[in-house]
């Protein structure tokens, strides 16, 4: 993510600053991209879009994304991409992302450049760069946004690592039979978090115990002064934050 270049949107990029968030891309496994008419992307007249035209090369059409955070306007629509394995290499696979709009597939790129600070993340009609996929964390800021609002501002929440790592249903389950949450039921008993001492470890998994259409994301809270005493509560979070 590139510094924004208003309040609400900020343009992807490749690189590894420690100051910049981390957002998701959807992405579906596949061979068959399906068209989503709400995936389709475009220009406004008045307001910036979710992504904007650029033409690269007078010839090869391209388009560069930015992400809208905020949701800022109703018409901003989201990009989706489908991933395509393409090789190994040195044991690491790697993908093609596509895009299908309206049957025309446009592919994630990023052009290699040496004179450019940052490598722009584009949709290119023409190019592809092969992408691989690694454990994605989440930055503890992020995790405190999500939070806010239903967690006690009295007993802020802390951590203690840099990042938030994602588990699968069978870690985030073991997480909490290990927990001994398992007498207590899902939004009918609650848990005294007055007496926190300190959170050891948030996870997040997006499908964990998703039973409800409205929720998206399970956060498993472990807190304890030494990693040997720990605890740990769960905490459900709905679509819209």
């Amino acid at each position: 993510m590139d510094k924004p270049d208003s309040a609400y949107k900020r343009y992807a990029y490749f690189g590894s600053e420690k100051d910049y968030q981390q957002y998701v891309i959807p992405i579906q496994f596949s061979a068959s991209p399906q068209y989503d008419e709400s995936y389709v992307f475009g220009i406004n007249d008045e307001v910036e879009d979710v992504v904007y035209l650029y033409d690269i090369t007078m010839s090869i059409f391209g388009v560069y994304l930015y992400f809208d955070y905020y949701n800022s306007d109703p018409y901003f629509k989201e990009v989706k991409l489908t991933a395509e394995y393409i090789k190994t290499v040195k044991d690491q696979s790697q993908y093609k992302l596509i895009m299908n709009n309206k049957e025309r597939h446009m592919f994630l790129y990023c052009p290699e450049t040496s004179s450019s600070s940052w490598d722009w993340l584009q949709l290119n009609s023409n190019n592809f760069t092969l992408m691989s996929f690694y454990p994605l964390h989440f930055e503890n800021s992020i995790v405190k946004k999500r939070c806010k609002g239903v967690w006690s501002s009295r007993v802020p929440i802390k951590t203690s690592d840099s990042a938030c790592t994602p588990v699968s249903d069978e870690i985030a389950k073991k997480l909490y039979q290990d927990a001994k949450l398992g007498s207590y039921e899902r939004r009918v008993e609650s848990f005294n978090y007055e007496d926190f001492c300190h959170v050891y470890k948030a996870q997040v998994s997006k499908t964990a115990y998703k039973n409800d259409v409205e929720i998206a994301y399970c956060f498993i809270l472990m807190w304890g002064k030494q990693q040997n005493d720990k605890n740990a509560v769960i905490a459900f979070l709905a679509i819209s934050p």
